[in-house]
C-alpha cells in the first residue's frame, strides 16, 4: 500500500532516519563542503562550499564540543552527517559518531550521506565500528554500486540510497532499485530535485523547467510517482520514500525550528507557528517603576535600556496605546539561535514598529 502524508509518499515503510527527520528530531551536522563529485544539481550554498565549512543545523561550529553542547541544549533523538562528502574527512566523521554515541547513548540514531566514491571496505568497517546506524549512498556513478554491496554484506549498518529525482530518469532509477533489491539493501529515498541560487543556472541550461514557486524542478515529482507505482506493481520489497522539497521546508525544518525554539526561549518570548521567537520591546531608556507596575502580570526583562515583554501584552490594546504615547514600541520575531555567531543571511529577523 502507498502511504500518503501531506508532502511525501512511501511504500513498505520509512527508514528510521527519515522518520526522525520528518518529526523534526534530527540535528544536521555539515562536516565539510569538500566533494569530489561535481553534480550540476548540487543545492549547497556558496558559503558552505569550503573544505573547512563546519555547521550544526544553521550555526557554524569550531569543534565537536560545540556540537555536543548544541544537542544538549536543543534535544533531539538523532543526527545526520552530510556535506560535501563526510568521508573526505573520515577521521573527523568517525570522531563525531563516537562522541555522539558516547554522550547521548546507543539509541541516538546517526545516519550519513556519501556518494560512495571513498567508501572502501576499510572505511565502511570503521564507520560501522564507530556506531553509524544508517548509511545513505548517492551513487552518481554506477561504478559505486559495488560499495553499496559491500556495506550491505560486510557491515551491520542499515544501508540504502538517496538520490534527487531527475525528470524522466526512470530507467536509471529502476536499475538502482533492482540492484538494491537483489543485494538485500533496505531502502531508497527519492528526493524532489530542489532549486537553489547555486544550481538554478545549471538546471535551466540543461533544459529543465522550474516550478512556479521556484523551489523544485518540474517533472521530478511525476517521475518519482511513476517509479513508486512501478515498484508496487512489481512487488518490490525495499522501502521507497518520495520526499518533496516542501516536506523539507514546511515540515522537517519547521518542526525542528519549533523544537529548538521551545527549548531555548526566555520567559518573555513566545514561539510562533513558524518556529520563530517573538517578543515586544519597549524602548524606555532608564528603568521605570511606573512601567513595571503597568507590566504586572506579564513576563518581562529589563536590559540594555529597554523592556523585553511577552507578546501577550499585545492583547491589551489600551495598555499598548498608553505606552506608545510615551515610548517607542516594536514587535520582534527571530529564528532561534543557540550558540550565536550565525550570519544574518542564515536567520530570519523582522522588526515591526507598533
Amino acid at each position: 500500500m502507498i502511504r500518503l502524508q501531506q508532502f511525501n509518499y512511501w511504500i513498505n515503510g520509512l527508514p528510521n532516519g527519515c522518520r526522525l527527520c520528518v518529526e523534526g528530531d534530527k540535528t544536521i551536522i555539515f562536516v565539510t563542503g569538500s566533494c569530489y563529485d561535481k553534480c550540476f544539481y548540487c543545492p549547497i550554498s556558496y558559503a558552505r562550499r569550503r573544505p573547512e565549512a563546519f555547521y550544526v543545523d544553521e550555526e557554524p561550529v569550531n569543534d565537536i564540543d560545540d556540537i555536543v553542547r548544541y544537542i544538549e541544549i536543543v534535544g533531539g533523538r538523532g543526527a545526520s552527517l552530510t556535506g560535501g562528502d563526510p568521508l573526505i574527512k573520515l577521521d573527523k566523521t568517525i570522531e563525531i559518531i563516537r562522541r555522539l554515541k558516547s554522550e547521548f547513548g546507543h539509541d541516538f540514531h546517526i545516519h550519513l550521506y556519501t556518494s560512495g566514491r571513498l567508501a572502501d571496505l576499510g572505511a565502511l568497517k570503521m564507520l560501522d565500528k564507530a556506531g553509524l546506524d544508517e548509511m545513505r549512498f548517492h551513487p552518481v556513478d554506477l561504478r559505486y554500486l559495488d560499495k553499496i554491496r559491500n556495506a550491505v554484506r560486510e557491515t551491520s549498518m542499515n544501508v540504502g540510497v538517496e538520490i534527487p529525482v531527475i525528470p524522466d530518469y526512470d530507467d536509471y532509477i529502476k536499475k538502482i532499485i533492482l540492484f538494491l533489491e537483489e543485494i538485500g539493501a533496505s531502502f531508497i529515498n527519492l528526493n524532489e530535485l530542489e532549486v537553489s541560487e547555486t544550481n538554478k543556472e545549471a538546471i535551466m541550461f540543461r533544459g529543465y523547467k522550474i516550478s512556479d514557486d521556484g523551489v523544485s524542478v518540474v517533472g521530478s515529482r511525476e517521475t518519482a510517482m511513476r517509479i513508486i507505482r512501478w515498484a508496487k506493481e512489481n512487488n518490490i520489497k525495499i522501502k521507497i520514500h518520495y520526499c518533496s522539497a516542501k516536506l523539507k521546508d514546511l515540515v522537517q525544518t519547521l518542526r525542528r525550528m519549533r523544537r529548538i525554539a521551545f527549548r531555548i526561549r526566555a520567559g518573555f518570548q513566545k514561539v510562533s507557528e513558524e518556529g520563530l521567537l517573538t517578543w515586544v520591546e519597549i524602548l524606555s531608556g532608564e528603568r521605570s517603576l511606573e512601567i513595571e507596575r503597568l507590566l504586572d502580570g506579564y513576563e518581562y526583562l529589563y536590559y540594555n535600556n529597554r523592556y523585553y515583554v511577552h507578546p501577550d501584552i499585545l492583547e491589551n490594546k489600551d495598555l499598548i496605546n498608553m505606552l506608545r504615547e510615551r515610548f517607542k514600541i516594536r514587535f520582534i520575531e527571530r529564528s532561534p539561535v543557540v550558540l550565536g555567531g550565525v550570519s544574518r543571511e542564515n536567520i530570519i529577523e523582522n522588526t515591526y514598529d507598533l
